[in-house]
């Protein structure tokens, strides 16, 4: 016998319960209309959930369900499939907690197109989290806005128009980089004319400091926080970042080592 659930009603054919593909399709229709534009999802819903979309809302409004479907690939950990079975997921929260700014991990994605497999490591995301500083870096070397480049940035919207090609829109972008004949001030307007896209914040100005630029105090109070973090002792380590923070900086810890910023 079927258990009693919250949402039943009786039928011709027995007692009815929504589905899940038939979900889809009545949300869809009622808030989108007969037809959409662009219809998302992982690759795994291709045979069965998505056909069944198909069949069922053309059936009923006999006009086509949507105009472009766009697939995701599956993003693995160190190779395997993320799963919460597998107990392999990374938070958000825990990519902050080791010192990363999150839009490093969306600068990692981005190196990947969305129909591709991607694979996260925590040493893809420590070199992602430099290529985003370096980037922010070209960006602020002025905070005077030029004229952007029309040929970098129509160059930088056709790899996006094309199918999403972001590893080739960030390509154009380091282009900007490196080109020589643009000033500091067109450089920034262009770049950030593409952020319009990227989302990566390249406006933020870091004020990371290198270790080398560091008083000898500073660098004991650190390598004091780095013991007792390896140690575990995470009171101490508090701290030690607290004092750090009254002396001026702040430190964010990452797979490289501590990243120390002025406040």
């Amino acid at each position: 016998k079927d258990e009693k659930r919250e949402q039943m009603w009786p039928s011709p054919w027995g007692a009815g319960y929504p589905g899940w593909h038939i979900e889809c399709s009545a949300m869809s229709l009622t808030t989108l209309g007969n037809t959409l534009d662009i219809h998302a999802g992982g690759r795994d819903l291709i045979p069965i959930h998505h056909n069944n979309e198909i069949a069922q809302s053309e059936s009923a409004t006999g006009k086509p369900f949507v105009r472009y479907w766009v697939h995701t690939e599956f993003l693995s950990i160190e190779g395997t499939k993320i799963s919460k079975s597998l107990g392999n997921t990374v938070l958000v929260k825990e990519i902050i907690e080791k010192g990363y700014d999150p839009l490093a991990y969306r600068y990692l994605l981005l190196q990947s197109r969305y129909s591709s497999p991607a694979t996260f490591t925590w040493e893809a995301l420590d070199g992602a989290a430099k290529a985003l500083e370096r980037l922010r870096n070209k960006t602020n070397e002025t905070k005077e806005t030029g004229k952007a480049w029309s040929a970098y940035v129509t160059r930088f919207n056709e790899r996006v128009n094309d199918d999403l090609d972001m590893p080739g829109a960030l390509a154009v972008a380091w282009e900007v980089v490196s080109e020589n004949a643009i000033s500091a001030e067109d450089r920034r307007a262009t770049l950030l004319s593409m952020d319009e896209v990227l989302g990566l914040n390249l406006d933020t100005d870091t004020k990371r400091v290198e270790l080398t630029e560091l008083s000898e105090e500073i660098h004991t109070l650190l390598d004091k926080r780095e013991k007792a973090r390896r140690d575990k002792d995470f009171k101490t380590s508090d701290e030690l970042r607290e004092e750090l923070k009254k002396m001026g900086y702040s430190v964010k810890d990452s797979q490289s080592g501590p990243i120390v910023e002025k406040i």
